[in-house]
């Protein structure tokens, strides 16, 4: 959740927003080791900011005595790391991909090596393990067959401004600000190697 969000901060601010949204008594602790860039109005929500630079070690031996202050229920790693030892707290975990395994070279060494090392751990303290997509839960029992217990797949989507269609007057100023005409395609993810951008474009060139 910080200023500049990437896909999974995109993931964590949207099901933060559609909880606000509701109307359930549930109340929700966010934990951070750093200060995070997002208020909340809403009083089931809380914030939980901390003072460390390593994010990897503030998971590991300080949160857990945090979700025992708080007497947490459940305890959610949204982005494939949770605190291995917990108090016997129930934790569920989501995993986005497997680009740590499959495509190593595409991420920083350090990203890679921690995910290396603490998957076993982390998905053998998760009581269920969320996966973006099939593929996704295909590479967890491919990798992890025997770590891996309850997974469930669940779909991401796209927020709900993106439902609403546009009047044709707005979509013909911004097609002509770029020069634009049908049959175009529009990218909005990151721009890294690992995004297969190269092969969205020779595949693009191929079809003229």
């Amino acid at each position: 959740l910080t200023e500049h969000k990437s896909g999974i901060g995109q993931y964590l601010i949207n099901i933060l927003q559609c909880w606000q949204n509701g109307s359930d008594c549930h109340e929700y602790i966010l934990y951070s080791n750093t200060k995070i860039a997002a208020e909340f109005q809403d009083p089931r929500f809380h914030l939980r900011q901390g003072q460390s630079r390593r994010s990897s070690l503030w998971c590991q031996f300080q949160l857990p005595f945090a979700l025992r202050r708080d007497r947490i229920d459940v305890f959610w790693g949204s982005a494939y790391a949770l605190p291995v030892w917990r108090f016997s707290i129930p934790a569920v975990m989501t995993v986005h991909d497997f680009v740590f395994r499959r495509y190593p070279d595409m991420l920083p060494f350090r990203v890679t090596a921690h995910l290396r090392a603490g998957m076993p751990f982390f998905l053998r303290s998760a009581e269920m393990v969320i996966a973006d997509s099939y593929s996704t839960a295909k590479d967890l029992n491919e990798y992890y067959e025997s770590l891996a217990g309850q997974v469930e797949v669940i779909h991401l989507s796209a927020h709900t401004r993106f439902h609403e269609k546009a009047p044709t007057p707005s979509v013909e100023e911004v097609l002509g600000k770029y020069f634009l005409q049908e049959g175009y395609l529009l990218y909005v993810g990151t721009i890294e190697p690992r995004k297969g951008l190269d092969t969205i474009l020779r595949a693009i060139d191929y079809c003229r």
